[in-house]
């Protein structure tokens, strides 16, 4: 039994799912490629008539309550058997407030936060193929409405954070 030859089904379909395709594998088997598309199909109907199981599915059909909701005294046992949780609803989602005050921090030396170098690199790599003088001049263009349209970001950004923090107020 050991020393029986493969299964040509089993070679073709372990052909198929490492890739190959019915061509290629009826051109290594030497058979036709009618013959590999048959028995491809034959698995994959053989696959679609399994039914496929599904665990969550099977525990939920064996619920008893399926179709219904369970009798009062079963809801009222659940209910009761299980504890009620202390939330203390005057600190639920409140904001941290620190012991003490929080510098703010200087992310200049970061990698990444250097806007005006990634302004400076992002506008010469716009310029690519021009000659070198008038590349230079179009960078800089470039360069500084990338800076003013940041400029008006931020200064918007400051307006809304000002709005927020005066409604905040009241």
């Amino acid at each position: 039994m050991e020393n029986d030859p493969p299964h040509p089904t089993n070679d073709i379909l372990f052909l198929f799912e490492s890739g190959f395709t019915a061509a290629q594998i009826s051109t290594l088997k030497g058979i036709s490629e009618e013959s590999v598309q048959t028995i491809l199909d034959q698995r994959i109907a053989s696959t679609r008539q399994t039914k496929q199981q599904n665990v969550i599915h099977d525990i939920g059909n064996k619920n008893p309550w399926k179709d219904g909701v369970p009798d009062r005294e079963v809801v009222r046992e659940v209910v009761q058997s299980v504890a009620p949780i202390e939330v203390d609803l005057d600190s639920y989602g409140a904001r941290t407030v620190p012991s003490r005050p929080i510098k703010p921090t200087d992310r200049s030396d970061r990698v990444g936060e250097d806007t005006v170098l990634m302004d400076r690199v992002h506008a010469a790599a716009e310029q690519d193929g021009l000659e070198e003088d008038a590349a230079k001049i179009f960078e800089d263009i470039e360069f500084k409405q990338r800076q003013s349209k940041r400029k008006e970001l931020k200064s918007a950004l400051d307006d809304v954070k000002e709005l927020v923090d005066d409604d905040l107020e009241f």
